[in-house]
């Protein structure tokens, strides 16, 4: 596997699996203006301070006034985002946090782009982490209709 892409896997869908979506990737009402918009993420109800831990060195973090602290990684035409960070404890490890203006709570919003545009991440995890061993998400399809469901108890209940 290269650099980044089977830590991403492991790492997000072990998240996934424990922790769950709270918010899917796609349309959506956004909990914080009210409006309907695009979320290019999954969010993963991931309380604070979760350690996700890499085998290669990674980047420092960086800043956004709505994502909070951020992290992106690239890797075979893949790039992964991370936002509402934490922090970054050493050069190998980001944790899990509630920074930026856009966060109703501690969370994981992760964002995956092949070759430039966005893509569903939990597609991804489901259909091409399967090369890389440890834990995968093979009960995800349940999980994104799940997500879907609540998502539009939701829309009719705010409507």
């Amino acid at each position: 596997c290269m650099a980044y892409l089977c830590d991403v896997c492991r790492q997000v869908s072990e998240l996934v699996r424990k922790y769950g979506i709270s918010s899917p990737y796609g349309n959506r009402v956004n909990p914080i203006t009210g409006q309907m918009e695009f979320h290019a993420g999954i969010d993963i109800r991931v309380p604070l301070g979760v350690a996700i831990r890499f085998s290669n060195r990674i980047p420092n973090l960086f800043y956004t006034d709505l994502g909070g602290y951020a992290l992106e990684l690239r890797d075979s035409g893949y790039t992964f985002r991370f936002f509402h960070l934490l922090d970054r404890p050493d050069d190998y490890t980001i944790r899990t946090g509630n920074s930026g203006r856009w966060t109703t709570g501690p969370h994981l919003h992760f964002e995956v782009l092949k070759d430039g545009r966005h893509i569903d991440p939990a597609l991804f995890l489901r259909d091409r982490c399967g090369d890389c061993k440890g834990p995968v998400l093979a009960s995800l399809p349940i999980v994104l209709i799940l997500g879907i469901v609540l998502y539009v108890m939701l829309v009719a209940d705010s409507g």
